[in-house]
């Protein structure tokens, strides 16, 4: 029987998607591996670009392809929704 860890990895390594992690002030703290593959030639190069990104906010690690206010406002909801669970209402 295969590993549930396994299968999440595989998973997402299958996903044709970039998937990152972001804290409350939208700095990037996590990059899927896999998404600079879909984004250049995958090469060592854009890797450690992608890891150099980490702690930079996201709009700048996405060069212009990410809506800033979008991203703010997903923030600024994700930080309510926080506080209100915190808060017990």
């Amino acid at each position: 029987m295969l590993s549930t860890d396994f299968l999440e990895r595989r998973l997402l390594d299958a996903v044709p998607v970039s998937i990152y992690a972001l804290d409350l002030d939208a700095r990037l703290t996590s990059l899927h591996p896999a998404a600079a593959r879909f984004d250049d030639d995958g090469s060592v190069e854009s890797q450690s670009a992608a890891e150099e990104d980490r702690g930079r906010p996201v709009w700048d690690a996405m060069r212009g392809r990410l809506s800033q206010q979008q991203v703010e406002y997903a923030c600024d909801c994700f930080a309510l929704a926080v506080r209100r669970s915190s808060d017990g209402s």
